[in-house]
């Protein structure tokens, strides 16, 4: 049988980063068979009190609408604690579904951690 790719497992990992920032690694496709995983673990992560998140999403081969709203829930959740969230991505299909949705001027999105690292609001 064939495999349908929506099925493909979302790995998320995340650790601290140090300066009061949470790391976030996300792989596989962030669709709508795989959004609550990553959704679930961005709850867990603010139930934990972090408020500055950098997000990596360099191994997402695909972005589509529900992976789009849970990054923007979790910006709205992060500004509501006052935290910020970074984006920290070269991939040209999500960059490209970013940028036709104008969430590239919402989200601040960075070409390497050191860029999202900078500027970064001193741990409280």
């Amino acid at each position: 049988m064939d495999t349908n790719p929506t099925e493909e497992n979302l790995e998320v990992t995340s650790e601290e980063a140090g300066h009061g920032v949470y790391r976030i690694r996300v792989r596989g496709n962030l669709e709508l068979a795989t959004s609550e995983v990553l959704r679930n673990h961005l709850a867990e992560i603010l139930r934990a009190g972090h408020k500055h998140l950098m997000m990596d999403l360099n191994e997402v081969g695909y972005l589509d609408s529900s992976g789009l709203a849970v990054l923007l829930g979790t910006l709205r959740r992060v500004r509501e604690n006052q935290g910020s969230l970074r984006l920290v991505c070269n991939v040209r299909p999500v960059l490209r579904v970013l940028g036709l949705t104008g969430l590239d001027r919402l989200l601040a999105i960075h070409p390497n951690e050191e860029s999202a690292l900078r500027d970064l609001p001193k741990a409280d």
